[in-house]
């Protein structure tokens, strides 16, 4: 039986130097410094499992790379377009037009949390 890396972490309001032995580590985080894969880059050193790691939670984060890779894997995903900003820009009207293409009801977001 292969037992899995433990780590040790500072906890917070206690007294100092107090630590904490860690079986699981579960995080619960929304954008960037969170869910990009940051928080799994810090959890590798020492080594601890983590479910996405780096490269699957960044990937995670930019949904038009994800929707391509899930679509080249062969997984359903529902139909998409990216709209980029500078295409927006040229033509704002003509974009909101190939995007209602699509149909009605349309759901948007960004396509991850990077600005121009």
């Amino acid at each position: 039986m292969q037992v899995a890396p433990r780590m040790t972490v500072a906890m917070p309001n206690a007294s100092p130097g107090a630590s904490q032995i860690v079986d699981v580590l579960f995080p619960v985080l929304h954008g960037s410094m969170g869910e990009d894969g940051a928080m799994q880059a810090c959890s590798k050193s020492p080594p601890f499992p983590m479910w996405a790691g780096v490269l699957g939670s960044a990937i995670g984060m930019d949904k038009d790379v994800m929707k391509r890779l899930l679509r080249e894997a062969q997984v359903a995903v529902t139909q998409f377009r990216t709209l980029r900003h500078d295409r927006f820009d040229a033509d704002p009207q003509q974009a909101c037009q190939d995007l209602l293409a699509l149909g009605l009801p349309l759901f948007t977001k960004p396509a991850n949390a990077v600005h121009p």
